[in-house]
């Protein structure tokens, strides 16, 4: 929310959301282009499409990173490279434990979350499609969630 945004969060948020997957897909794109093989998944966020108060700067971050995996698979395209990206509801992670170590209200107590195996098995699907089959985009809700 922007009257309790931490300003000396936004820094790391671009670093981990955005710029280091950006710079990773680059660096890892050219190497799987010039073999002619390879395949890049980034990890994405339902929060990319979702509209709520309190988060405009994590949602917004996964937006752009959704436009540029899109654009990446596009430039890719015809290179034997696929490229796409997993974009997961809920999920047990660090961060709600640090939520919630700062008393932050976490969505872990509205909805059971799913395990990282879940988003693993996601990722699976997407490796095990045919050479001439490219699942560019996976959303993955916990069976709880109705948004």
């Amino acid at each position: 929310h922007i009257d309790g945004f931490d300003l000396a969060s936004l820094e790391p948020m671009i670093a981990i959301n955005y710029s280091a997957v950006v710079r990773t897909s680059i660096l890892f794109g050219r190497h799987m282009k010039g073999n002619r093989a390879g395949q890049i998944i980034n990890i994405s966020s339902i929060g990319a499409s979702l509209t709520a108060s309190g988060t405009g700067v994590y949602g917004g971050l996964k937006l752009a990173l959704d436009r540029f995996t899109d654009v990446l698979r596009i430039e890719l395209a015809g290179s034997g490279v696929r490229v796409g990206q997993v974009a997961p509801g809920t999920t047990t992670t660090e961060i709600f434990d640090d939520m919630k170590a700062k008393g932050q209200p976490s969505w872990d107590e509205y909805i059971p979350p799913m395990a990282p195996d879940d988003i693993a098995h996601a990722i699976l699907f997407m490796c095990e499609q045919s050479g001439n089959a490219n699942a560019a985009r996976v959303h993955i809700y916990a069976t709880s969630e109705g948004f």
